[in-house]
């Protein structure tokens, strides 16, 4: 079938120019369903003890994210905070791309 001239050819010769040029000039571009985000800032609210994010009105939601983002102490912190395999990959995602910096976004 055709697989092997792909996987000998175009593919080959991108793994090629990947392992000698690295990735570092390509731009990245991450998304996600926002309803993942939600069910986050859900878990991160109720772990604060502030209720469920999903249930506040737009206006709320704007000025309590905008007053975290001026805030420089952690959002969670260095606690405990159990939460669902998809909160955890959600968090872990963007704890990758603040370690990445955003050069490659």
């Amino acid at each position: 079938c055709g697989d092997h001239l792909i996987a000998h050819g175009q593919l080959k010769d991108l793994i090629r120019r990947i392992q000698t040029f690295g990735i570092h000039l390509v731009k990245l571009d991450i998304r996600q369903e926002s309803t993942r985000h939600e069910e986050v800032m859900d878990a991160i609210t109720s772990h604060l003890g502030l209720g469920q994010y999903s249930t506040w009105p737009e206006s709320t939601r704007v000025q309590w994210l905008t007053n975290e983002l001026l805030n420089k102490r952690p959002l969670i912190g260095g606690g405990e905070f159990n939460c669902s395999a998809n909160v955890r990959e959600v968090l872990d995602t963007f704890k990758v791309i603040a370690e990445v910096g955003h050069l490659p976004f």
